[in-house]
């Protein structure tokens, strides 16, 4: 609530209290609450930081054709489809970094349709980003790989990897289709595609960190095509060497008592960041198993492993445009417009001609509310 108050009954000169005529004023002590009240409303939209912070309405546009892949025997393209999730509202950036998002379920099971990612992709556009939430060939689609991609087959194959190696390297085929799509259509997505992060879940996790960290080392894709990967209790085994100097910053967040992928891998990775100095932290969960909730799980008191990701992802992925720019809410564009309304009432009250008295030329002013306090 907002609040000022109106100062006790003055006495002559009447001018202590008002001056009716051209030259109209306002009381100071009234003048001055205006005043708190318009620099609160300015402190409190400058807290909304864009990307950062809930601030935006948001679109869901559902089962958008993003690439079409061979699969079966014989071979048959078919659609591989992801729900679309863009920011609404006044005041967005023309160019907002985005990010794909990649389900788990061991590479034989899931869809787009997740509900952890779902959620992920609606907090995310409210924050500014634009995200999508991908499916990608199962091992029971029978993929058939692009050549490009059969040394990914390969060396999962031989890191004893226990999911079929096909559909693996295909997963990691299909979410880098998601990037191409994503940054061939930034324009029309309003995305700079100089600022896009990936994350994942269990096996959509591997398929992050297999398409952040190897396709730029079989000549697939450049460094620098992703900013930053978010491995939720994923995996790519004791030694992954992939990882280098150069490569998008690393967020891990991983339970200790995991018994589908063990956690020793999410500290293979750590030490594989630390030993290249890769921007990087990792969240270990004493006594927490696989596939968490994230918005409720925390890294610190009051902190979700999903508001570290934000923040995560804001350092090392929206901020790479330059400093992100405060933004105001909705709700606080809306108690401007009150405060404003609220102001120009005070004004017209202050302000209201007085009436003449009994006397003949005799003025008496008649303020309103003396000792009171009014709320608006």
């Amino acid at each position: 609530m907002f609040s000022w108050t109106l100062p006790a009954p003055c006495g002559p000169p009447l001018e202590h209290c008002f001056s009716f005529g051209r030259k109209s004023r306002i009381r100071p002590v009234l003048r001055l609450n205006l005043l708190g009240l318009a620099l609160l409303w300015s402190s409190s939209a400058a807290a909304q930081t864009l990307y950062l912070d809930p601030q935006f309405g948001f679109e869901r546009t559902g089962s958008v054709v993003y690439a079409e892949k061979p699969a079966g025997s014989p071979a048959t393209n078919i659609d591989l489809l992801l729900e679309l999730f863009e920011p609404t509202g006044p005041d967005l950036p023309a160019q907002r970094p985005g990010i794909i998002l990649v389900h788990g379920g061991g590479f034989v099971s899931g869809s787009r349709l997740a509900g952890r990612l779902i959620s992920m992709c609606q907090e995310m556009a409210t924050r500014g980003w634009t995200c999508v939430s991908i499916d990608y060939r199962l091992e029971g689609d029978e993929p058939v790989l692009d050549p490009a991609f059969d040394i990914v087959e390969t060396l999962v194959a031989a890191s004893g990897e226990t999911a079929d190696a096909t559909a693996v390297a295909a997963a990691a085929e299909d979410a880098w289709a998601a990037y191409q799509w994503m940054a061939t259509h930034a324009g029309d997505l309003g995305v700079d595609p100089e600022r896009i992060g990936i994350g994942g879940s269990s096996a959509g996790a591997v398929t992050a960190l297999l398409v952040g960290y190897l396709l730029d080392d079989i000549g697939v894709s450049e460094k620098g095509d992703l900013d930053a990967v978010f491995d939720m209790w994923g995996s790519v085994g004791e030694n992954p060497s992939m990882i280098q100097a150069g490569d998008p910053a690393l967020l891990i967040a991983h339970g200790e008592a995991d018994t589908t992928v063990p956690v020793s891998g999410a500290y293979a990775l750590r030490d594989q960041a630390e030993a290249i100095g890769l921007p990087h932290e990792i969240h270990v969960f004493p006594g927490v198993d696989h596939g968490f909730d994230i918005f409720s799980v925390e890294v610190s008191p009051g902190e979700s492993v999903f508001e570290r990701f934000v923040a995560f992802f804001y350092q090392h992925v929206a901020r790479l445009g330059g400093a992100a720019v405060p933004s105001s809410s909705v709700g606080s564009a809306g108690a401007l417009v009150f405060i404003l309304a609220a102001m120009g009432i005070a004004l017209r009250l202050v302000r209201r001609p007085p009436r003449k008295s009994a006397a003949a030329g005799s003025f008496s002013a008649r303020p309103s509310g003396h000792g009171d306090s009014k709320h608006i």
